[in-house]
This record gives C-alpha cells, sequence and structure tokens, in this order.
C-alpha cells in the first residue's frame, strides 16, 4: 500500500506511491541530466532529453525461492540448524529518485527540434526547453519494479550445545546478498540486510534462584536506502541483552512468572535505519500470571 499511495514531503524530496505511474504527463528526468543542463552557468538542453524518465505503474513483486537444510542432533549434546537459499524476483520493488520541472514560454519545433527528440514534427509548438522554469524543479523518490531479474541468496547456521548442570550456549550466523547485474536498470533496491550477523548466548539456572539468559548479537554495516532521509550507511554495532526469570506459586492454581531484564544493556547507542532515532537500553519487569 506505501508503495501505491504514500505521497510524503521529505524536504530533499517528495517520497510518492507509484499507483499510475509517472513521467507521462509531466517532465521527469535523472539527476545528473538536470545539473548537466545548468553547466556553467549556461543552458545545455540535451542532456535532459537523454535523461528522460517514465515510470510504469507499480506491480506487486513475485519470487521463488529454493531451500536447502539440514537439523539433526550429534553426540546427545549438540544440536545443529544449517539451510541455505536461493530467491529469483520478478517485478522486484525498489525506487527511483528523479526531479520535475517546467518550461516558461513556447517555440515552434525546428527540424533540429525533431531531430534531438523534442518535438514529432515540424512547427509543432513545443515548451521553450531553453528556459527551465526553475522555481519549478522538484525532487522525487518513486516506487518503482525492476526491468530485469533480481537474485538474493544467503546460508545460515544455529548451533546449541547443551552443557552440564542445564546450561546451554547458543550460537548463530546468517549471510545474506542481493544481486542485481543489470547495469541499465539502476533502481535502488532498498535491500536494507546487513550481509553478516551473529548472536551468541548462555542460558540455564542458578542454582534454584532463578533462570537467566545472557545473549550478544553483532551486526554488520551496511547500506541504508529509501528512509525518508534516502541512502545513508549504518555502522556495525553489537548489543547485548539479559534477562532472568523467577516462578513462584501465588496459590495451587495460579502459578507466577516474573521477568526481570535488559535489552542493550550497556546503553549502546546505535541506529538501526538510516535518518532514524538512536536507540539505548531499554530495561523491563514482566508479571506472568497462567490462569
Amino acid at each position: 500500500l506505501t508503495d501505491q499511495y504514500l505521497n510524503y514531503d521529505a524536504g530533499v524530496g517528495i517520497l510518492l506511491g507509484n499507483l499510475n505511474g509517472f513521467g507521462y504527463n509531466e517532465y521527469f528526468a535523472e539527476v545528473d541530466s538536470l545539473e548537466q543542463y545548468f553547466i556553467g552557468g549556461l543552458v545545455n538542453p540535451k542532456p535532459l532529453i537523454g535523461g528522460m524518465i517514465k515510470v510504469k505503474p507499480i506491480k506487486p513483486e513475485k519470487v521463488k525461492t529454493l531451500e536447502l537444510g539440514y537439523r539433526s542432533t550429534l553426540f546427545n549434546k549438540l544440536y545443529v540448524d544449517i539451510s541455505t537459499y536461493f530467491s529469483i524476483y520478478d517485478d522486484f520493488i525498489g525506487y527511483q529518485e528523479g526531479v520535475s520541472f517546467r518550461f516558461l514560454g513556447t517555440r515552434v519545433a525546428t527540424e533540429q527540434d525533431v531531430n534531438d527528440g523534442w518535438a514529432s514534427e515540424i512547427g509543432d509548438t513545443i515548451d521553450d526547453y531553453n528556459n527551465l522554469l526553475y522555481p519549478s524543479i522538484q525532487g522525487y523518490r518513486l516506487a518503482v519494479n525492476a526491468n530485469g531479474i533480481v537474485n538474493t541468496q544467503g546460508f545460515s547456521i544455529g548451533v546449541s550445545y547443551f552443557l552440564p548442570k542445564s546450561y546451554t550456549l547458543n550460537f548463530n550466523y546468517s549471510w545474506n546478498i542481493l544481486i542485481n547485474d543489470d547495469e541499465k536498470d539502476p533502481i535502488i533496491p532498498a535491500y536494507n540486510t546487513p550481509e553478516h550477523k551473529f548472536n551468541i548466548g548462555l542460558n540455564g539456572k542458578v542454582l534454584d534462584l532463578f533462570n537467566f539468559q545472557v545473549n550478544y548479537k553483532w551486526i554488520e554495516g551496511f547500506l541504508f536506502e529509501g528512509s525518508p532521509q534516502f541512502t545513508g550507511f549504518v555502522n556495525s554495532y553489537g548489543l547485548l541483552d539479559l534477562q532472568m526469570n523467577k516462578s513462584i506459586s501465588l496459590t495451587n492454581d495460579i502459578p507466577l512468572t516474573i521477568k526481570l531484564g535488559s535489552s542493550n544493556i550497556l546503553n549502546n547507542q546505535v541506529y538501526q535505519a538510516y535518518g532514524g532515532p538512536r536507540i539505548g537500553r531499554l530495561s523491563y519487569l514482566a508479571l506472568l500470571f497462567e490462569l
């Protein structure tokens, strides 16, 4: 729905859904083409005609995925879960950035105008492409479908090792990449997935007092595309989480579990989306009654 109906002015540009297509009833061009128009304080209309964009209405993306996996318990102590996938996307949804504008005044098309693509017939009345109306320039980011095939692939492994005294050591790692080899289709894919990330944790019971879970997660930095601030880099970060549980019985029929914990207990100030707020520690106390 967002890719169809969004209409949000982000200041540097308008984030626009693409229900009906764009660039058919208005001039819409690549940013570089507009910059070339104004080079050296003079106007150069030829780069504009080569950079014009027409965007078709958005369609749902379709994906075919092949997954292979293996899971087993080894030596009665080691649980292993391994999987890999390869996905093929048709009409992959990404973004197209560009600028719209208008010209001031008209002119009668010459043979050169026809040759350059500004007119279809000599003598047509066309916009005066040498007189671009500067206040009319408006940046856009539109939801679009990729013209070609886009692939993603990945791999993950999860391991749990059962230690003595009911302790369990957990580890998982994942690798994910996007493959778009079509250089003629430069959409902004907004995959927004780190290539590498892992978790390592330990859980168990301290005597008969309480259960605990401690987990460390690490996420590799990645390029975040498609936020309201458009595109920027999210730095690598690590977070430490801790939770303790204690079960007691208020009555024979109503067990109570007390959960005390904190995510990002070291208060590492990180942001997970470009332009988003920094996120610090979140501590909580929960009472779970089982009726």
